[in-house]
């Protein structure tokens, strides 16, 4: 008897998946077009063959995730040798059947590859979310939300930094980080440069290198760590020759090449006449170059000296950041408060507090929200302390952020105003007040509404649902000619006791 032989398993999983790619292909090709996950596989036109062999590996291992089911039914119906895993009661002691050597064959073959594709199916549910996820993460660096792409960025991260999925698409999220790095929004672009560092391809050592001639020196120090992290000697002879840029990115490249263990770091550092091989004596030097360079340099340069002095981050940097924080430039002065938050130490909160309270109005206010931020007990001490200040300005600047921290000394120093009867404070935050709902506290809020009161304040009062603060914001509203307005939901004011 001639029996057909069947085809293996393998075999068609293969066959099926050259039929999906060209049938993908000609619908995409009706359609004028090609979805986005398409283009997230396949990078250059005209396809190369291991783009395309990506693409048909990835159909191999979906056909794999429904030949593993069928794999996983035969080991359950048959054991490791052909055999059925239990025979019929009618079979139990009658003579064993002769059974064709050709069918011992075949079912010992067939339970062969359904180890394969066990194997195979095992492998799919590790290849395949990472595969796909590519397409989505393509798309979201599409998108027109800052948040979606630096969330693609942190993806791209992930799944080309580490484990088992680096293999598979570690060099695609290199491109896709080398594209990152062009993205119009600085954040994007820093955080691009940061991935790169912790993938370490050496393949992105030319666009990082192109990455040092940024606007944005926090992205131009980002790419500097990331030549670090790959460390080949053409990174490190990138950091070298960027000590030919402006006086920022020297002393930054210069400090990098102090923290590397490398010939070509060293002996540049052996070379230029202000280095030093010691990383703490490095950042002195820098500290004391950068100082010198700012006040003659010109907004953008002063901008960029204060982003090498929040990356240097010493005791000296901080001193020069708070002497920064009083220009008459805000911008300049705005940047060195980030920088501060950014460093958040004992050093950097006491420079913030000095700022509070000897500033302007507008670097009190910078100064405030930068130790809010902060939010270690140091940075709420000092706005505390603000509280006392004779100036009326440190006084708001210092109540306002400290009615954005959620801690118990915060509340309790704001709480305690109404006790002091400081109206022009309770004022400012009359909110804050009107969420706490301290009882007995009406009376006090009712005087501060009389004497520094407002129309807004009075509309809040009016729709807070506290009957007291409802009747005081009506006859405020008598007196002084104006119409306020009782909302029907009150969705935009703060309720009394809410917090």
């Amino acid at each position: 008897m001639i029996r057909r032989r069947k085809m293996s398993p393998i075999a068609v999983i293969f066959l099926n998946a050259a039929a999906l790619v060209m049938l993908y292909f000609l619908i995409s090709l009706f359609f004028g077009g090609r979805p986005d996950w398409w283009n997230a596989i396949i990078w250059d036109e005209p396809m190369s063959g291991g783009d395309l062999g990506a693409f048909f590996l990835m159909v191999v291992a979906l056909n794999c995730v429904i030949y593993f089911l069928y794999g996983f039914i035969r080991l359950l119906r048959f054991g490791p040798k052909g055999e059925p895993v239990a025979r019929p009661a009618s079979d139990a002691g009658s003579l064993p059947q002769t059974t064709p050597t050709a069918v011992m064959r075949r079912r010992r073959g067939g339970t062969a590859s359904a180890i394969v594709l066990l194997i195979l199916g095992v492998a799919t549910m590790i290849a395949v979310p990472a595969l796909t996820t590519i397409g989505a993460i393509y798309s979201q660096l599409q998108s027109e939300s800052v948040v979606a792409r630096l969330d693609a960025v942190d993806k791209l991260v992930e799944y080309g930094s580490g484990g088992i999925t680096r293999p598979l698409i570690g060099k695609r999220a290199t491109k896709l980080l080398s594209d990152a790095l062009r993205d119009e929004d600085s954040g994007v672009r820093v955080s691009a440069a940061e991935g790169l560092g912790r993938i370490g391809d050496k393949d992105a050592v030319d666009t990082l290198t192109d990455a040092l001639q940024d606007e944005n020196a926090d992205v131009v120090f980002a790419a500097l760590q990331a030549l670090q992290s790959i460390a080949t000697d053409d990174a490190v002879k990138a950091i070298v020759e960027a000590l030919n840029g402006d006086i920022a990115l020297r002393q930054m490249s210069l400090c990098i090449l102090s923290e590397m263990d490398n010939d070509i770091a060293r002996q540049a550092l052996l070379s230029a006449p202000d280095a030093s091989p010691y990383t703490a004596e490095m950042n002195e030097l820098a500290v004391a170059a950068l100082s010198n360079a700012f006040p003659s340099s010109n907004e953008d340069g002063q901008r960029r000296i204060v982003t090498a002095l929040k990356n240097i981050g010493s005791n000296s940097a901080v001193e020069e950041l708070a002497s920064i924080l009083k220009t008459d430039n805000e911008e300049v002065s705005l940047d060195a408060a980030n920088a501060l938050i950014v460093i958040g130490n004992d050093s950097a909160v006491a420079a913030l507090a000095d700022a509070l309270q000897t500033g302007s109005v507008t670097l009190q206010g910078e100064a405030a929200e930068a130790l809010k931020s902060i939010s270690s007990t140091s940075a709420t001490d000092a706005l505390i302390a603000a509280l006392q200040s004779k100036k009326e300005d440190t006084q708001h600047s210092a109540a306002l952020a400290l009615s954005g921290i959620d801690s118990n000394e915060a509340k309790e120093a704001l709480n305690a105003l109404i006790e002091q009867q400081n109206l022009s404070v309770i004022a400012h935050i009359y909110d804050y007040y009107i969420q706490q709902g301290i009882p007995g506290s009406e009376p006090t809020l009712i005087e501060a509404l009389d004497h520094f009161g407002y129309s807004v304040m009075a509309e809040a009062f009016l729709n807070c649902g506290n009957g007291l603060l409802d009747e005081a914001a009506t006859d405020w509203a008598d007196r002084h000619g104006y119409d306020i307005i009782r909302s029907s939901w009150g969705g935009i004011y703060p309720k009394w006791g809410s917090d």
